[in-house]
């Protein structure tokens, strides 16, 4: 199950974007050791987590890839549309196309290639957040 949740460093780097909604698991906020994946209706939010005994583990959210390739929609209008599988079947397109906060025109399209799933959908996530990075410059 933990292939469904996004890697520490990259959740490292969603919290550094804004990245602050209930997830199912955690990460131990200092290492890469997942911390159980929970009932959603245990917890309210991560506040209530971080209120808990557990709390001197620093939790990091993990959220599920569809949560973050969803949130990076919703708050950075940073669309990661994968995969395409290429017409040789070798491996997955990967389409990243990002907005103007007030249009609904493309203001830029990437596209890449990874072998599997996986590597493409990891791939996209990584670019968007690269994308943002820049844009806070």
């Amino acid at each position: 199950m933990k292939k469904q949740f996004v890697t520490y460093d990259i959740a490292k780097a969603l919290k550094e974007k804004g990245f602050n909604e209930p997830c199912m698991a955690w990460f131990n906020g200092n290492s890469d050791e997942m911390l159980e994946p929970v009932n959603q209706n245990y917890f309210d939010s991560l506040e209530t987590f971080n209120t808990t005994a557990n709390s001197d583990l620093n939790p990091l959210s993990a959220p599920l890839w569809q949560q973050a390739i969803l949130w990076l929609a919703k708050e950075h209008k940073i669309f990661v549309e994968l995969p395409k599988t290429r017409w040789d079947n070798t491996g997955h397109i990967i389409q990243i196309k990002q907005y103007n906060k007030r249009s609904t025109l493309c203001a830029a399209a990437k596209y890449f290639c990874a072998d599997t799933y996986e590597e493409a959908r990891k791939l996209g996530v990584q670019e968007a957040i690269i994308v943002i990075h820049k844009r806070k410059k």
